[in-house]
């Protein structure tokens, strides 16, 4: 484990102590480290907005392996990030599919920019609406379109704006479908995933509008993380009935 004041592997990077994290520094002061253990592959970074737009969207902690002095997602490859995925999305089914219709469409206010009262339909909805954008950015992407990040008329400091422009968009439409649409778009994502290299899904700067990011980052942060997101939600509406 390396502790403050010691080296990383490259001698540039040095750790210095920022609140209960760590900072690394070598022309990236805005990349916060949780911790650093050289014994296993994963790290759990937060990722300054100045660094990666996509984590504006909800209280995302990117996890990341750092090979040397090279900052990555935490999937160690392709593989890896699809049965995490698999394993957050069932586990999302399961907390849906463990609910009665009226529990599922009952809601409770939640700290939220949106200042709405969110029921596990509108998490479903908003997992939904989210998959949806990232379909169309890829795509837009591939027909070298204008990719619009996060939404045409938006940028990410408005994505609290955005999230209650989804929610409302979505309130006539019955609850069981809001679940077989994210159902579906999930296995759009899924089918998009498995169309992809290694090299496509994780490399940095592969697709033009990611940026520095690897789309790994926006397919991750609109999967996994979200479901894993989504599954406390629910849990803590559902805990509140």
């Amino acid at each position: 484990r390396i502790h403050r004041g010691q080296c990383w592997p490259n001698e540039n990077w040095k750790l210095r102590s920022v609140g209960s994290g760590a900072k690394l520094s070598q022309g990236r002061p805005n990349r916060l480290v949780e911790s650093l253990d050289l014994r296993t592959t994963t790290r759990r970074v937060l990722i300054d907005s100045k660094c990666s737009p996509s984590d504006r969207h909800g209280d995302l902690l990117r996890n990341c392996s750092l090979p040397g002095s090279a900052f990555r997602m935490r999937y160690a490859n392709k593989s890896a990030f699809e049965e995490s995925v698999r394993e957050s999305w069932a586990q999302l089914i399961e907390a849906c599919e463990s609910l009665t219709e009226d529990q599922f469409c009952t809601r409770r206010k939640l700290q939220s920019k949106t200042n709405l009262s969110w029921s596990p339909k509108d998490v479903c909805g908003h997992v939904y609406a989210w998959h949806r954008l990232l379909l169309g950015w890829y795509r837009d992407g591939e027909n070298s379109r204008v990719v619009h990040l996060p939404a045409k008329g938006f940028n990410w400091r408005q994505t609290p704006a955005l999230n209650r422009q989804l929610f409302l968009e979505l309130q006539k439409v019955p609850a069981n479908s809001i679940v077989r649409r994210m159902k579906l778009s999930h296995g759009r994502v899924v089918k998009l995933v498995n169309s992809l290299t290694d090299r496509q899904l994780m490399k940095p700067g592969h697709v033009a509008w990611t940026g520095k990011l690897g789309l790994i980052s926006y397919v991750s942060a609109n999967t996994d993380s979200h479901y894993r997101w989504a599954i406390k939600k629910i849990r803590k509406i559902s805990a509140a009935s």
